[in-house]
């Protein structure tokens, strides 16, 4: 069974003689960096079927598993059609809420294979990249802001919740043990800031607002460095919960980037904060606003002392500013600092 999408559909018969004879045989095909579960695979065709080629646009066929590939983190045995199915439903809702904003990162689903075909972005460049330079986009990343409040713009109860797919309950306490059990563990007992972080992740747990994507890092946003159009990717983590894990999660990459490099923080903060408020008007963020920023301050503390630190803060080898970011982070947590009113 194939689920069609319209510019897919010429590619399918060379999909399936790859697919067929084994995709890390196949001579066309470059493997690349995969998911927990995936392996992915870099395609540039020769020749689209009734279509004219665009320059620099690969595309990344992504096969999905039930053993994990991950020698670093265990995450939990979910099937795998559970979890490509979850993927391309999001991320093609994502794409179709936004498709005034040019999103480019197409997908196609050939369910019979477990397989996933993503269009590339042309001439990608990923966020990370960007803010390691110390470069704030305002354009894409105020895009990204309002696609994102779109999505979350879906009140769960009338769509996603009591479905299993989209609850993904055994994904979401995964992170949550990774990013905020686990960090709360290598702190003193007596501490209350570890208190502060294991209360946070259980009240989260209680919360069901809306459909997230549940892994909005920068590494998943990709850019064109032509022309600023982006393609977002990775949905399978997607799970029903509260907006500001989405926002505390990539936020918390811009506003390292900007503290680090001496970026205006409280102007890019206000514009992205806007941009997503605009987009978002069934979610008061103002109500969670404590709440937010203490999220933020977990993410941020995740990403500079968690096991794939080396994936965010690569670019911080100035160690007095690593340990003022932290040291901000903490006091954002434990509500010790005053902030801009970004929104």
């Amino acid at each position: 069974m194939f689920i069609s999408y319209p510019d897919f559909t010429a590619l399918e018969p060379q999909i399936i003689k790859m697919v067929s004879g084994g995709l890390a045989s196949c001579a066309d095909l470059t493997q690349v960096e995969g998911g927990l579960f995936n392996d992915i695979y870099r395609w540039i065709p020769q020749e689209v079927p009734g279509k004219k080629k665009v320059p620099h646009v690969a595309y990344y066929l992504k096969q999905y598993h039930n053993s994990h590939r991950s020698s670093v983190f265990t995450p939990p045995a979910i099937d795998k059609k559970i979890r490509c199915t979850l993927a391309f439903k999001v991320h093609c809702l994502f794409n179709e809420l936004n498709e005034d904003l040019h999103i480019t990162a197409q997908i196609h689903y050939m369910e019979q294979y477990d397989l996933l075909v993503i269009q590339g972005v042309p001439y990608p460049k990923p966020l990370v990249a960007y803010l390691a330079s110390g470069e704030v986009l305002w354009e894409p990343l105020a895009l990204l802001m309002t696609g994102i409040g779109r999505l979350h713009s879906i009140r769960a109860k009338e769509v996603f919740i009591n479905n299993e797919l989209y609850e993904n309950t055994s994904f979401r306490d995964f992170k949550l043990q990774l990013q905020y059990y686990d960090l709360a563990a290598g702190m003193e007992a007596s501490s209350a800031l570890k208190s502060s972080i294991i209360d946070l992740a259980d009240r989260y747990k209680t919360q069901k607002y809306t459909l997230l994507h549940g892994d909005l890092n920068s590494r998943n946003v990709i850019i064109n460095s032509k022309d600023n159009s982006f393609g977002v990717i990775d949905f399978e983590q997607s799970h029903v919960g509260n907006p500001i894990y989405d926002l505390a999660y990539i936020l918390s990459e811009v506003y390292m980037a900007c503290l680090y490099h001496g970026i205006d923080m409280d102007a890019t903060m206000h514009r992205l904060i806007q941009a997503y408020t605009k987009s978002n008007t069934t979610f008061d963020l103002k109500n969670h606003w404590v709440e937010f920023k203490k999220h933020l301050g977990v993410q941020i503390l995740y990403r500079l002392h968690g096991p794939s630190k080396a994936s965010w803060s690569f670019y911080m080898t100035d160690m007095k500013k690593r340990a003022h970011i932290i040291e901000v982070a903490k006091l954002m947590i434990m509500q010790r600092m005053q902030f801009g009113e970004w929104s």
